[in-house]
């Protein structure tokens, strides 16, 4: 068969007319099943795009949804926060002044679950609490965020933001935990490709000085001043290195 398609082969007058049309042939004798497979083709193609262009429109509307929400919040926040002195007790209830605005934003995961809108609003919902210092309902709001969040991104922070509260809580085995997720994150190497990823020096010293502060609260000082040391040797000649040195010293 391979001698076939030779030069010498396709040097005859006939060879290649002949190769034609035994291809002809083929295509005429199997033309329901060519015609079949194109048309499924197209059709999935088509689905596929459509399903995309939905996809696309759902999100661009959530986040639309979000933005206006969110808008809407922030005007009345500061309107509230920024009350004169004389109504320094009646700003005290900023929950209670903002829920209206709050309950729009909250309304936008149920509208669009699954969305990056939906996403964005549990942050936002999971800040505002945060700040508040409601800090049962912060986490409520931050483990939904975390069910649909799929960037490495969104994923540490929500993380960070999770051991925060727990830390804010006094919880702070829970806290280290949340922690140690960012710092677990890694690359691997096989031969000379890198697969995984690794956090940016920023959110790996802010997860580390976390553990430490942590450790320091259970009473556990070799940890704590381990951890902080580690941050000198990892991040050498920065400033995260001269405020860890600093940390581990001012530890007995």
């Amino acid at each position: 068969m391979a001698e076939k398609f030779t030069r010498k082969f396709l040097k005859r007058p006939d060879a290649f007319l002949a190769t034609l049309r035994g291809g002809y042939r083929w295509t005429e004798d199997h033309l329901k099943a060519v015609a079949m497979i194109a048309v499924g083709i197209f059709f999935i193609s088509a689905i596929w795009l459509y399903a995309n262009h939905r996809m696309d429109k759902k999100h661009r509307t959530a986040l639309a949804a979000f933005y206006r929400a969110e808008k809407k919040f922030d005007e009345k926040f500061s309107a509230v926060t920024a009350a004169p002195k004389k109504k320094a007790a009646e700003a005290q209830d900023v929950a209670g002044q903002v829920s209206e605005e709050l309950e729009q934003i909250k309304q936008v995961p149920r509208d669009f679950p699954k969305s990056k809108g939906a996403l964005m609003g549990l942050l936002k919902v999971g800040d505002f609490y945060a700040s508040q210092k409601q800090y049962a309902s912060a986490l409520s709001s931050y483990d939904e965020a975390l069910k649909m969040a799929q960037t490495h991104f969104f994923k540490i922070l929500i993380f960070y933001n999770r051991g925060y509260m727990y830390e804010l809580s006094e919880q702070y085995p829970q806290a280290v935990e949340q922690f140690q997720k960012i710092t677990a994150i890694n690359k691997w190497r096989f031969l000379f490709w890198e697969f995984g990823y690794r956090p940016n020096p920023f959110w790996l010293t802010s997860a580390y000085f976390g553990i430490g502060r942590c450790y320091e609260k259970l009473s556990r000082p070799t940890e704590a001043k381990e951890t902080y040391l580690r941050i000198a040797d990892e991040f050498p000649n920065t400033p995260f290195a001269d405020k860890a040195e600093a940390l581990a010293l001012l530890i007995p």
